[in-house]
Parts: C-alpha cells; structure tokens; sequence
C-alpha cells in the first residue's frame, strides 16, 4: 500500500496512519469478517487477495472511526462524547525541531555609525542615540529612513523558507510594529534578558486594535464578517466577491457521529478548496434560526440576548454578537479548523457535490443538517516562530504610546509559536490567537497589561478565538487580570502554566484565572496549571460545553496588588449553560478560608458564604444566587450541576469537615461502592451515569482510583527536569501539607519562585517585573556532549568530494563539523551524505551558513550536522557542484540532544563567508548559548602559515601546525562564548574562524 495517500501535514494524523498501515486489531478484524459475506473468499484467486480485501476494509473502518475508538489516556475514566484526543495539540512535531534553521540576517546594536567590516549585504544595523537605521547593499552601508519596526519586518519578509532573523544583544525603540507575512520563517532575539525592542507605536495589520508583532497573510485575510465569507445573498449576489469562500455540507441527514471524517459538500466558491488546504467547519447556532433560546437540555451552543426573558448571554447588544458568521440573522458560533486530506487533488470549485476527508475528524457529536453546517476559509501563514526576546509595549508607566491590542497577534497562522519571550504591558492581551491552529505558546513570561486597574476593559495573558488545537504550555502569567481566555474553539490544551496576582480594578476582588468566555468553547483541556485564583465559565457572550480540568491547583484565593482577595474566591465557578463540564483529579481551596462544598441552584446562600465556597454551579448571575431572577433575561440553569462529572478531587472544605474519611479530602463519589459514600458523598454520585439525550451520554463510573499521570502527554516531559511528575493529584503525597500533600510546585512556579527571590521581590507578585530566561529555569541539566573519536580533518585538491571514515560509530551519535573550500567562485556545496543510515542508505544532513556562491575572492565556507543511523563504520562525504579545495573538519559526538543537538552556530560572526584579513589571530565572533553543559567546537584555517595556539579554555584536538586546528571546551551555564586563536609565527596570514556549539 502507498504511504502518499496518507500524507498528512499533521502529526495527528501519524498515530492513526500507523494504526492503517500495522496489523489491524483482532477486534476490527472480527467486526470486518462479520460485516462481509461470509462467502467472500471464493470471490478472491487466493487467500492473499481475501487478507488484503479484508485490511483494507479493516482499514477504513478505523479511519473513519471516531477519536476516542483508539484508547486514549482518559478511556475507562471520561466517556468519548464528552473528550477527544488532546495530544496532537500545539506545533505538529513540537518547535525544537525548527531550532537549527540557518541564519538569514542579523539585526544589529550599536551607538555610532556601522563600520564597514560589520554583516553582509542585507544585515540591518540600527543606531541607539539617533533611531537610525541602516542597510548593508552592494557592500555600502546606507540609511534607510525607516523605523526599526519596519526594518525587521524588511529583513523576515525577504527572507528564505526555513531560515531565521537574528536581532543581536541591545534595546532597541521602534515607533512601528512588526509585521510578518512570510511562512516559515523565526525571528530570534539573543535572550530576553539581551534582546528588548521597546514599542512606541504599532500597525493596524488585522483590525480589532492590531498588534505591535502581527503575524498575519500578506493578502486574502477575510474575518467571519468578510462578504467572501457569506453565501451569495440577494444584498450580495456575485462570487467573486461574495461567497468565493465558502461551501455547505451536502450530504446525509440527522446528526454526523463524533469523529467523522469524511463529508460531502457542495457550492464551493470560486476560491476553490485542495488537498492540504485548512478549512473552517461551522454551523447554525441553537435556537438562532427562530430566534428563541431554542434550548436542547443537552450540549447546547447559544448566544441569543434578550433583557427580559429567554437569554443565554448576561451581556448585550440586543440580538447576537457572533462568535462565528452571521448567515441569514443565524450565528455560527461552533467551530473547528481542519485539514483537508483527500477529495480535491484538483482544485474543487462549483456545485458539486465532492466528498473530502479531513483531519481530525469534527470533535462536537451534536453536528446535524437541521443546523445547515458550512464550511469556509482564508488564505493561511504558518510556520513562525518568535523567540528568546523581551518585548515592552509601554516604557513608560502611564504613557504607553503604543495603542495595539496585542503584544503579539497571530491571525490565520497554523504552526506558530512563541517561545522564551518576556512581554511586558501589553494593552488588550499579550497574545491573540485568532482563527489560527496548532499553534504552541511555551515557555513564557508575561506581567501586567495596560488594562489591569482599569475599569471595564479587557486584561488578559493568552487570548483564544475560534481556534483549534493550540497549545499553551509552561508559562509564568504575573500581575495579568485573566492570564488565559479561550473566547472560542475547540481542541486547545492549556497546560503547566503558572499565574500569581490577578491584578484588577475592584480592591479583593479575585478575578478568575482561566475563563471560557464566548460561544463556541468546547472539548478544551485544562491539565497541570497551578493557578492563584478560580477557573471560570461564565455566560457573558453566551454557553460552554464539554471541558475538561485536571490535576490542576486552583487555589481560589489569591492576591489583587498587596491585598489578599475575599470577594469571588470560589475554586470553581461554572455559571448557566456551562455543560457536561469534566474536573477529574484536582485539588481545589485555601485551607482556611474554604468552609463550603457547593453552592448550586435553586439553593441561593448570602455573598459571603459563596466566597467561601468551592464550587459555584449553574448561576446566571451574581454570587451563588444572591441576585433575585438571575441576570436579566437569562435564566440558572439546573443542568450545569447534573451534566457536571466531578471525580477524585481534593478540596480544602472536604478536608476540614471530615478529617477521618477515608479520602481525607479526596471525592470518589461514584456509586454506594464508594468510599465516604453516606459521609462525604451523601448518598449522591458526582458522576452523571444517566443520559441527556440527545449530545450528553452518561458516564460509567470507573471501575478504580487509577489516574494517568496526563491526558496529553505520554511520558513525563523534558523541561521538568527533577522536579515531581505528576505534580499534582489524589495520588501525589509529596507537597503542600496544607492540602494533604496532593500539589507540588510545577516548573514555571520553581522559574518564578527562583527569579522573584533573586530580586528580593514580594511573594504576593505585586512587585515590578522580573528578569528572565527560561534556558536558565528549563534548560537540559543532563551532562555535557563529549567526543565519540578523536575528530578528522581531511584535505582535498582539485576534486569534486572530500571524505572521511570512521569506524565503531554507534547508531544516535551526532556527527557535526565544518567544510571550508576555494576557488573557483561557481563551486557550491550540495550536500554532505555519508553511508551508515538506517538499512546502509544515507542519513540526511543540515546545512548550517551554507553559501550559494564563494565571497571575498578566496573562500566559502559552511557547517553541519546529521545523525548516525546504524552502528558500523561510516564513511562522510561532502559534495560539490565542481572541482575545488576544501578542508572538511568531522566531530563525532555523544550524548547530544536526540532531535536538536546545535544551539548556535556561526563564521566569523557573520553571514555565510568568512572574512579572511590579514592578523595574527582569530575570532569566530560571539554567540550565546541557551543551555546548561553545551559543547563549544571551533575550526580555524588559513591560507598562508599559521601556528595556532587554542584559545582559553579550549583545548586543541586536530593541529597541524600549519593552516587548520580544531579546538573544544564545554561552557557550563548559557551565556556569551567565542571559539579563538593565535599565530605564534611573526608572519601574518589570513585567517577563518568557525564555532558550533551543542547542548545535551
């Protein structure tokens, strides 16, 4: 069977094509038998031909399974109609595996004018006394009269697919923002404590406000209002414009099973959808057609506003305010972005109707033709990353002249991340996720909005809107009002995030730290997050449905500046139409301060008693009830509190009530089996076994207290270096006493915790922002790469390839090096190959400043590196296009990481090409590392006679006495590092200098 047909660009896709292309399980074998003839075979000329019937059937059957039909990590636990498969969130394949792309341009820092031996053509330089900035062309430097902003906007967007923009150490000041419209490409700071680009100003880029960094596509943005959007209408009846991209579901009747993922459409605009293609799956809101609350008692998507009666929204304006298009006065608020597999090699346009298959398949099983579902599109981005930066978006305090929306605005954007960022002041949020998916925020820092103290706008840290499967992970939120918003979309994993001081206008007020805020909000996961403060549904712009929160420390109380909240302190609050909510291994309160279970309705209880509350469930408004008939036209809702699975939770209100249960705080309360039942539990179950019909299916109450140690993770993660996995849980006995031992501190707590002891800060978090790098919390603690085998450097002469061979590599060894090579000028590097992949083919190697033509008049020169693929001897080979002269220095070396071992790399500390000058000695110039115990190599060559001494602290392992040396050292913590040497002779030559550093 061909691999091509499942090409799939996402890494969901893998488990299950490997799933297709293995045995088949028995069970899907036997399901196949039973639904073929069972005269079959004698249809077939032998036994192989009824197999391969059978496995392809087989096969099918699985692809169009739905996502939980493959055991999932919370299977036997949460029932499928209520979950879906949480691991393929975030980049497909992760982002270190884009950390080696090859340096394209260089932004640079300085105070005086550029000197002429400084970058290469295209480098940009801009001075701090004066804002000017300067761009190398035909070896002259000139100004260029625009703002910083607009220059690193030049620089990304000119350059190459796969390759990054380096801003050097410096703060820098830009009166504009930064706008990105070019696919895979990084833009990388030195460090955030290096690298800090100061805004003054920002672009409009995608409306709501813009963004001071805006990643967006360079032409066909279309919002969910765009008329290319809406079918052709009668105020609208010509494609294009209008409806050129959008298309109907054409097929079938009733509702489509959760995990489809084969669907008919039909009317495809003129745009036309291909394989490969994102698309936007979205249908009629409940009750949007007829104008009512249309309520379905089940799984239920509504934004309908009325200020008397039969709303699902506390806040206006009167009638709907979408989350999604807006089609014939129906709003469309339920959304997922897919892929488009197969169906449309060939562009399909027209009537059709075409049948495609996408992935994932859709997530919600109340999709149906009575809600006239529809598909539509944008033109896409993908592939960015931001990293290792500081960005401020107010430098002065109460005079923040920059007026984005967004510290960092990704629109339409699937594969992009931010990571090692410190953002500062951001206005509205400091990342806006919109229309985006698979996108991986990690590894951050962010502290204080614009907004916080203001009364009446927004203050949040990661902001999500119909987007899918996202993923933000491992990040310190500080002096933020609500550190994470999903506004809408579904598949998003919110995880390991830490967040201290809420800060907001209304003195000891808490203010929720993660909250589903929009229609449209459903199957998202919450795991791991250690958060001061509440998680929250609210019924501000409508419902929320099937979300899940586990192992989390919700703390309920927290601080708001120096003060010590007591208003809205509940752990978790779940207002009206939030439904079929999961909260599965938690631990839950302030001991102390949380005295009460639950509050549900119609049970209303007076204020303060609901700030000393747990839970508060199924309110429409107000606290626990305490407002009479609720919030305006919007009624409580009886379902919150029955569709909510609550299982194996710790609460400090349990605990203080019944300190000799069996639980000591920890809830199983499934059925009369137990334990607490008639204490605790009261006879009633916290699982809800029985249906509401027709999207919620009860759930079986588990069969024991057995908990994976994450529902999207399959082993403990690497950043997590020594500290405790999982960290938090009923099974967890390890920490906080003062919640039975069940949290221990995350990651990005221990980050916070060591940087705000550093700076003699408070521990409340009300103290001014902290210095940061998340390489210094999070980097590798493993030891240093070391050498295999003593290295090899090979001449050559006049020949089109260089080789050298070693034997007794073992396979996962790194091998890496240099290449330097002369004249002719129209001779260029290929590609290195070697003999010892995997079944004896050749392993692929990366290319590091590898340059398409000989510069100076004398010499190019590149780096590499690649991985072994089997044990043996192992020929490595460097190609070119033509004959020449190289030196080809080779490095085996252990322990590397696995998937990224080169951190930095660079020539000169330049682009591309050595700058060969007469002296006496040599520089590779500086570069900082990101990691702990990294192994620094430096290559040097020169074309007259050289006797090279090593540098400081390294140590020489290849000299010749003569034109070549190679030297090593490891450098213990990150930080600045060049590879140097000396000429001990009196006669001068003309010397390259080359570094390459790997991390473990």
């Amino acid at each position: 069977m061909s691999n091509t047909l499942f090409n799939c660009k996402y890494r969901f896709c893998s488990p299950l094509i490997q799933r297709i292309l293995a045995p088949a399980r028995s069970q899907s074998l036997r399901a196949a038998q039973r639904l073929l003839p069972l005269s079959a075979p004698r249809l077939f000329r032998n036994l192989f031909a009824w197999r391969l019937r059978l496995f392809l059937f087989a096969s099918l059957l699985l692809l169009h399974a739905a996502p939980s039909a493959f055991p999932q990590a919370w299977s036997g636990i949460i029932d499928p109609s209520r979950a879906v498969d949480w691991s393929h969130a975030g980049v497909t394949g992760g982002v270190d595996q884009y950390a080696n792309r090859p340096l394209c341009q260089t932004v640079y820092n300085g105070s005086g004018a550029p000197t002429s031996s400084l970058g290469v053509n295209g480098d940009v330089y801009w001075q701090t006394n004066t804002s000017a900035s300067w761009k190398k062309s035909s070896g002259a430097w000139a100004t260029t009269g625009n703002a910083l902003g607009v220059d690193i906007a030049g620089a990304i967007n000119a350059c190459p697919s796969g390759t990054y923009v380096l801003i050097s150490a410096g703060t820098y000041t830009s009166s504009t923002g930064i706008t990105i419209t070019t696919s895979n490409v990084t833009l990388r700071g030195s460090g955030p404590a290096a690298t800090i680009v100061n805004f003054t100003g920002t672009d409009g880029c995608a409306g709501n406000g813009g963004g001071d960094i805006c990643v967006i596509p360079s032409s066909n943005f279309f919002w969910q209002g765009s008329q290319e959007v809406i079918p052709v209408n009668p105020s609208c009846t010509t494609d294009p414009p209008c409806g050129s991209h959008t298309a109907t579901w054409s097929a079938g009747s009733g509702t489509f099973p959760q995990g489809t993922t084969s669907i008919q459409v039909s009317n495809i605009g003129s745009a036309g959808i291909s394989n490969g293609q994102m698309i936007i799956l979205d249908q009629a809101n409940d009750g949007a057609v007829s104008g009512t609350l249309g309520d379905t008692n089940s799984i239920f998507v509504c934004d309908y506003y009325s200020a008397t009666t039969n709303s699902c929204k506390s806040e206006g304006p009167a009638g709907n305010d979408s989350d999604g298009r807006t089609i014939n006065s129906a709003d469309y608020s339920q959304t997922q972005l897919v892929q488009v597999v197969s169906g449309c090699s060939s562009t399909c346009t027209g009537p059709g109707p075409f049948t495609i298959t996408i992935t994932p398949g859709i997530y919600m099983n109340n999709w149906r033709s009575g809600q006239t579902p529809g598909v539509w599109w944008s033109n896409r981005i993908s592939g960015i990353g931001i990293e290792n930066i500081t960005f401020n978006h107010c430098v002065a305090t109460g005079s923040c002249s920059s007026s984005a929306a967004a510290g960092m605005y990704f629109v339409d954007c699937d594969n992009c991340w931010v990571k090692n960022v410190r953002d500062e002041n951001s206005n509205r949020n400091h990342v806006w996720l919109v229309t985006s998916s698979h996108d991986t925020i990690r590894d951050s820092y962010f502290f204080g909005t614009q907004n916080g103290a203001i009364q009446g706008y927004e203050s949040y840290g990661v902001e999500s809107w119909i987007s899918s499967d996202d993923l933000i992970e491992n990040n310190i939120f500080q002096q933020v009002a609500s550190p994470i918003m999903f506004s809408s979309g579904e598949g998003v994993v919110s995880a390991y995030n830490f967040s201290i001081n809420n800060l907001y206008v209304t003195p000891a007020w808490q203010q929720n730290s993660s909250t589903s805020h929009n229609t449209g909000s459903a199957m998202n996961l919450w795991e791991g997050n250690q958060f001061e403060g509440t998680i929250f549904c609210d019924d501000i712009h409508g419902t929320s449905n099937a979300n899940t929160f586990f192992r989390n420390r919700l703390t309920g109380q927290g601080h708001n500046g120096t003060i010590v909240n007591s208003n809205n302190t509940e752990a978790a609050s779940l207002q009206t139409h939030c439904r079929a909510y999961n909260i599965i291994g938690n631990v839950l309160g302030t001991a102390g301060w949380h005295a009460n279970y639950e509050s549900f309705t119609p049970n209303a209880t007076t204020n303060d008693a609901c700030h000393h509350t747990i839970y508060q469930l199924g309110w429409a408004a107000g606290e626990c009830g305490t407002i009479a008939g609720g919030a305006g036209g919007v009624p409580d809702d009886n379902l919150v509190r029955s569709t909510l699975y609550r299982w194996g939770n710790y609460d400090t209100a349990t605990a203080a009530a019944f300190p000799n249960s069996q639980g000591k705080g920890v809830r199983w309360c499934g059925n009369s089996n137990s334990p607490d039942w008639t204490t605790v539990c009261l006879n009633s179950s916290e699982v809800p076994t029985s249906n509401f019909p027709p999207f919620i299916n009860g759930n079986i109450v588990p069969s024991n207290h057995n908990l994976p140690a994450s529902f999207y993770l399959a082993a403990k993660p690497s950043w997590f270096g020594s500290a405790t996995w999982p960290p938090i849980g009923p099974d967890v006995t390890s920490g906080d006493s003062s919640v039975g031992g069940h949290a221990n501190n995350i990651p990005a707590q221990v980050c916070w915790n060591n940087f705000n002891s550093a700076a003699n800060q408070p521990t409340d978090g009300s103290g001014t922002v902290l210095s940061f790098d998340a390489n210094t919390c999070y980097g590798s603690s493993g030891a240093a790469p070391t050498m295999a085998q003593t290295p090899q450097v090979s001449l050559s002469y006049s020949v089109s390839t260089n080789s050298v061979t070693f034997t007794g590599l073992s396979a996962g060894q790194t091998i890496a090096g240099f290449l330097i090579w002369t004249l002719p000028p129209s001779v260029t590097l290929i590609n290195i190959t070697d003999n010892c992949g995997s079944g004896g083919g050749s392993d692929v190697y990366t290319l590091l400043h590898n340059p398409t033509a000989i510069q100076n008049g004398g010499s190019s020169s590149a780096e590499y590196w690649g991985i072994v693929g089997t044990s043996g001897s192992c020929t490595i080979t460097a190609n070119f296009s033509g004959s020449t002269n190289s030196a080809f220095a080779v490095v085996p070396v252990s322990g590397a990481n696995a998937t990224a071992p080169v951190d930095q790399s660079g020539i000169n500390g330049s682009l591309g090409y050595d700058n060969y000058n007469a002296a006496d000695s040599a520089t590779s110039g500086s570069v900082t590392t990101t990691a702990a115990n990294e192994l620094v190599l430096g290559f040097f060559e020169a074309s007259g006679s050289f006797a090279w001494t090593a540098g400081t602290g390294f140590t020489a392992d290849v000299n010749n006495g003569a034109d070549h040396m190679l030297e090593h050292k490891t450098l213990p913590s990150p930080g600045s590092v060049a590879a140097t040497a000396q000429n001990t002779n009196t006669t001068s030559a003309y010397p390259g200098a080359l570094i390459l550093t790997l991390k473990p």
